[in-house]
């Protein structure tokens, strides 16, 4: 067909442009395309049209998702897209009764305890983000003294390869500022949150001091907060974590997502680097504390049987480097938001299932649809993901969750009572402890005693051990016995640094009395 530069009428009416594809009826008569251009008249629409349509759009969906007799795992892209519903009323925390049976027996709805929380913290404004200006004044590194340098470098050796919240160049940059004020990227709160976080690791009482210290320096600078602020509250929620004081922990948590928002550290900042408002290093440093504070929240909700404060859809990317760390600390991120959306309708109040068969059969329904979701996710991991050679860095921890997950992911079709445990299917039977046994193994591990996430392993030798436990009642076998008798041992070390670890070791004590 030959191509003309006048349209046709009927296109002009109907202001239409012809094409290979789709012609018009005129020029498909005639053999020809019309090359008909016309201006889009239309206004773009405003913002305030698309926060309202979402709003509706998520009524909506609520309403829909409501009335389904059981929940259905959603396929997600984990684009991180920001949800407005993480917005909450106020900062008080609902405690829910626990579940009573006939018996009166507790019924815990979370994987390790019955404590559920309805979590409304209250998230202040996004609009009056803060940013921070470039430094004006040069930094030149001084000389530190040794014991603080000793405390820095065990930081960034340590922590920083499985947290990357802190760069270590503005860190020091900042600290060596020239004069007597610290520069922009350190706070006392955060030299005290680490130096207190040193102390826990080599069990000595000083933390004691540092932390309250922290504590108080958080008070005073919360009127004026920065970034900062936020990276002292995790390290702070994460020591509380490993010294059993959950309460605290979930404070200081939620302090720190509320503190995110607050600092519009939710929001892309990639155009304030185009604009030289932020540097890259700076940017980054943004990012990657919000993802951190992202992780610890996931973490902990599976633990303590709580809603995490923070959903998956955040706006910001992760890190604007995209180098082979960026790469594996994603898809941990990715992860969590697997782990969290497959456990969450589980072990929920709301969408607790009933001991029907009809409801088994559900479950074992929407159990494997979980699972086909995380091995699909599996199977896309890159090489870097899997290597296991260090404990130091995430791609073990991440193998580590994995295996947790799997347990806390099965657990609603197991039988606690041992004389039923064998009625399952072999294989599942058999996952479940491949699972069990490999989270024992990684745990005996000596650098795992310097993680910062050691109450997650004393986590996962607990529900492991559990397994064990219920195994041993049913078929009398050594092997079993040496693993529970090696995850109590296990948990006893440790004790040493982590008191949580305690309390998991009386209660696999109380079950083996029983």
């Amino acid at each position: 067909m030959k191509r003309v530069s006048i349209a046709c009428g009927n296109c002009r009416i109907k202001k239409r442009k012809c094409d290979t594809a789709n012609p018009c009826s005129n020029c498909r008569k005639s053999g020809r395309i019309c090359q008909y251009n016309f201006d889009n008249q239309r206004k773009p629409v405003s913002k305030k049209y698309i926060s309202s349509l979402l709003d509706r759009i998520s009524v909506l969906s609520e309403s829909v998702d409501s009335k389904k007799q059981y929940p259905v795992l959603r396929k997600r892209n984990f684009a991180f897209l920001f949800d407005d519903s993480i917005k909450h009323e106020n900062s008080s925390i609902l405690h829910v009764p626990h579940l009573v049976n006939e018996t009166l027996d507790l019924k815990f709805c979370g994987p390790a305890s019955g404590r559920i929380f309805k979590n409304k913290i209250d998230f202040t404004d996004a609009s009056k983000t803060i940013f921070f200006d470039p430094p004006y004044e040069p930094y030149f590194l001084q000389s530190i003294d040794t014991h603080h340098d000793e405390i820095f470098n065990w930081y960034f050796l340590n922590i920083h390869p499985i947290l990357p919240m802190i760069s270590k160049k503005l860190f020091f940059e900042s600290l060596c500022n020239e004069g007597s004020e610290l520069g922009p990227w350190v706070s006392n709160s955060l030299i005290n949150a680490i130096t207190a976080f040193y102390y826990f690791i080599n069990s000595n009482d000083l933390f004691y001091t540092y932390q309250e210290l922290c504590k108080e320096q958080i008070n005073k600078e919360i009127s004026t907060p920065n970034i900062t602020c936020v990276q002292a509250l995790i390290i702070l929620s994460i020591i509380e974590m490993n010294d059993n004081n959950e309460h605290m922990a979930s404070i200081h948590i939620a302090m720190s997502c509320s503190l995110s928002i607050t600092l519009g550290i939710h929001l892309d900042c990639s155009k304030y680097v185009s604009a030289g408002i932020l540097t890259i290093d700076e940017a980054n440093v943004r990012s990657l504390t919000l993802w951190c504070c992202f992780i610890i929240d996931m973490l902990r909700g599976p633990i303590l049987g709580v809603f995490p404060y923070f959903k998956a859809e955040i706006t910001t990317g992760i890190s604007l480097i995209p180098d082979i760390e960026t790469l594996i600390f994603k898809n941990f991120c990715s992860f969590l938001v697997i782990q969290d959306e497959a456990l969450d309708p589980i072990y929920s109040i709301k969408h607790q299932f009933t001991s029907t068969v009809e409801s088994l059969n559900a479950r074992c329904m929407y159990i494997s649809e979980a699972n086909v979701i995380l091995e699909t996710w599996r199977r896309n991991l890159p090489k870097a993901c899997r290597n296991l050679e260090d404990p130091k860095r995430l791609p073990f921890f991440l193998t580590f969750c994995v295996d947790c997950y799997l347990i806390n992911l099965y657990r609603p079709i197991l039988n606690l009572d041992s004389e039923d445990f064998d009625t399952l299917d072999d294989p599942i039977v058999t996952k479940l402890m491949s699972s069990a046994k490999n989270i024992l193994k990684m745990a005996t591990h000596s650098e795992v005693f310097t993680s910062p996430f050691l109450f997650q392993y004393a986590y996962g030798v607990f529900i492991s051990a559990k397994l064990f436990i219920l195994h041993l009642k049913v078929n009398s076998n050594q092997m079993f016995s040496s693993l529970v008798k090696k995850s109590l041992e296990l948990l006893e070390k440790f004790g040493k640094i982590a008191k949580i670890s305690f309390v998991y070791k009386e209660q696999l004590e109380a079950l083996i009395e029983t």
